[in-house]
């Protein structure tokens, strides 16, 4: 069975934390949809959230809008994120220490690792007009696919 990638659908939001709701809540049942587990619905919803989270605080001013994009066909859900914040390169390829974390009992910074650990694939880029785009993937488990 082929996969058929439906047509994205692309938010434009600006960048406050109330405004999410929605968000989440089309990404959870769109999980649910595909047949992802109710778990793994709330884990993207996670990782997803967490990238909106470090959008909006460190994303540019109040007035850029954050444009998230949802993508999904049988196998998959895809969900991107823009902003026009400070580059993070050198941030988002730094591998993450845990342990350190815990030791100096940190509040923030956990985001990047989480949407690493949930999603079977993150990707950032920097795009020519100064833009941060953060792509997160989730593969259904191959039992799943095979059965739709």
């Amino acid at each position: 069975m082929t996969a058929h990638p439906t047509a994205p659908i692309e938010f434009r939001i600006p960048p406050r934390a109330e405004v999410l709701g929605p968000i989440r809540v089309f990404v959870r049942d769109l999980s649910r949809q595909l047949g992802f587990t109710e778990d793994q619905a709330d884990l993207i919803v996670l990782a997803v959230d967490e990238a909106l989270a470090n959008a909006i605080r460190h994303g540019g001013s109040a007035e850029d809008s954050l444009v998230v994009r949802v993508r999904s066909d049988q196998r998959r859900i895809e969900v991107v994120v823009e902003d026009r914040g400070r580059e993070f390169a050198q941030t988002f390829d730094q591998p993450f220490a845990l342990e350190d974390h815990l030791q100096e009992m940190k509040t923030h910074g956990l985001g990047l690792h989480i949407m690493k650990t949930v999603m079977d694939s993150v990707v950032y880029q920097r795009t020519s007009d100064h833009r941060n785009v953060v792509t997160l993937v989730k593969h259904l488990p191959v039992a799943s696919a095979a059965s739709q």
